[in-house]
């Protein structure tokens, strides 16, 4: 969690758990460079050899899947497709997501089918975060008034999501924040050019202009713009998600991950 977005009873109890045992703590775990800046910022006394970063990781041969026809989820395959895994929640950013389609179809000609799908919408009930209460209605509310329910689809979790991503032309990220996200490194796996916004753990999985492009959080005009950069160059599009596909084979996997774990672990021992 965001410490900051807790309800205050919440924030209060985690920072209280966090500070008592900090006393018998012996290393620090992080998941990437930028949460544990934000953790520097705030526990000055904590030594440098204390902490460490491991970025998350997932085993690449998951994501070595048949990519359907898209007629399977309902899609034509002429459609300009964009998708993000993402849960209807404001930390997701998917308000200035609207905006910046509503930009994106006014770059280009009415026969261009341009849609964004958000996959993996769970509905439950909001209770951790302060501002989340009447988000979903916000959200549902927006997307009618800007004339584009035809061209955003809310699909709920599934089994079959990775498969929905592979189809798709673009991944896009609108997140205000974020620890590390798997998603983002899926969607690196499967080859697809990313656009994300240039928050924590985002920017510590995308290099700009070399893996994906990273822009301002809360800016629709720089993504639509990101994307209208990506639509109209295939081969830089092509080189990105390249790039990417390498980087979290090497940086991202399974395997690291564990390896690295278990270094912490056993510098401790030793």
């Amino acid at each position: 969690y965001d410490c900051d977005r807790m309800r205050p009873i919440h924030r209060g109890m985690y920072i209280a758990y966090e500070s008592f045992f900090s006393f018998f703590t012996d290393a620090y775990i992080f998941v990437s460079d930028s949460e544990k800046d934000k953790f520097d910022a705030s526990h000055s006394l904590v030594s440098n050899a204390q902490k460490n970063v491991v970025f998350n990781g997932i085993d690449p041969s998951r994501l070595n899947i048949s990519r359907p026809r898209r007629e399977k989820f309902g899609l034509l395959e002429d459609d300009i497709l964009i998708v993000t895994m993402a849960r209807v929640t404001e930390q997701k950013g998917l308000e200035y997501l609207i905006d910046a389609l509503f930009e994106l179809k006014k770059s280009f000609d009415q026969d261009d089918v341009i849609k964004i799908i958000i996959a993996g919408d769970d509905i439950k009930e909001e209770s951790t975060y302060v501002h989340e209460k009447g988000y979903r209605e916000k959200i549902l509310k927006k997307i009618d008034e800007c004339g584009l329910t035809d061209s955003i689809i809310l699909r709920k979790k599934s089994s079959d999501v990775l498969s929905l991503v592979s189809v798709c032309d673009f991944y896009l990220s609108s997140s205000l924040w974020e620890g590390f996200s798997l998603a983002l490194v899926e969607a690196m796996l499967l080859k697809l050019p990313i656009v994300a916004t240039d928050v924590t753990g985002n920017r510590d999985a995308i290099v700009h202009g070399v893996t994906g492009l990273l822009v301002p959080p809360k800016d629709s005009s720089r993504i639509a713009g990101a994307l209208i950069e990506l639509i109209n160059d295939p081969d830089y599009s092509e080189s990105l998600a390249n790039n990417a596909c390498q980087s979290a084979k090497k940086l991202f996997s399974y395997d690291a991950m564990v390896d690295k774990t278990v270094d912490v672990y056993q510098s401790i021992i030793e």
